[in-house]
Formats: C-alpha cells, structure tokens, sequence
C-alpha cells in the first residue's frame, strides 16, 4: 500500500517540470535551428511556490554560453538586451517566451533538430540549481498557443 501511494505522489509530479524549494521550472521549449545557425533560443515557465528568489545564471551542454535576454519594442524598433539576473517575486509566475525573456543559446556547434530534446540547468540564488528538459519544436503553434 505504501508503495502504491508513493507511485501515486510521483506521477503527480510528471509534466511539471523540476522544483527545488518552492521553484519549478516547466514547459521548456525551442525552435529547431537551420543548418549552419550557431545560435537558437529557449523558452520556459517558473512558478515560485515560495519566498522571492533570484536567477543567476543558465547553462546546457548543447551551446558555448547561454545567455538571459529580453526583447521589447522601443519607438517601433525591436531591440534585445542582456539581462545579469532576473528577480523571480515570492508566489509568482516568470514567464520566458517569445518577445519577451528568453535564453539565448550561443556557440551551437551543430543544429537543433525538430523532435529532439536538451537539458537545460537555471540556478537561483537561494533554490540553488534546478535541472529541465528543453523540447525540440519545429514550425507551427507554440505550447499554450503562445508565439
């Protein structure tokens, strides 16, 4: 019985992406790149069930560098800068999607590829490193329509 009920409280947990003190990281996506980009981009989603926090830094072994980024619109012009850290407020949803925060991917050696899958580790300051998988998107609609 007792092993039914920790099965149980296990799959609760697919799908929500991985957590450690109160974050979770979830619904992480990408674009499939064109041969010969050495740069691509990823998306996610962090619910902060907890005390406010900060992100620090992001890494994957499928690029050189990964980068905090945001994208806004200035006087009809799309500009894009580098962001140092981003603060994630206690009981919040931080959203990383296109046309706004995202991660930029740089140094590709190869392409990413429609269907595939990579991981991607987001450290915060106080939940330390929180481990998700990015999956591999090809053209079309984007998870929870966003585009």
């Amino acid at each position: 019985m007792r092993r039914a009920a920790l099965l149980v409280i296990g799959l609760a947990g697919v799908g929500l992406g991985n957590a450690a003190d109160g974050v979770v990281v979830r619904d992480a996506w990408s674009r499939a790149t064109p041969p010969g980009t050495t740069v691509g981009v990823a998306y996610f989603v962090i619910d902060n069930r907890g005390a406010g926090d900060r992100l620090l830094r992001i890494s994957t072994p499928i690029a050189k560098q990964a980068e905090l980024h945001v994208s806004s619109m200035n006087s009809g012009v799309m500009k894009m800068e580098q962001l140092k850290t981003v603060d994630i407020k206690k009981n919040s949803r931080t959203t990383f999607a296109p046309g706004g925060m995202h991660v930029m991917l740089i140094g590709l050696p190869q392409p990413i590829k429609t269907g595939d899958s990579f991981p991607l580790t987001l450290t915060f300051e106080k939940a330390g490193s929180v481990q998700t998988t990015v999956r591999v998107l090809g053209l079309g609609p984007t998870p929870n329509g966003i585009r």
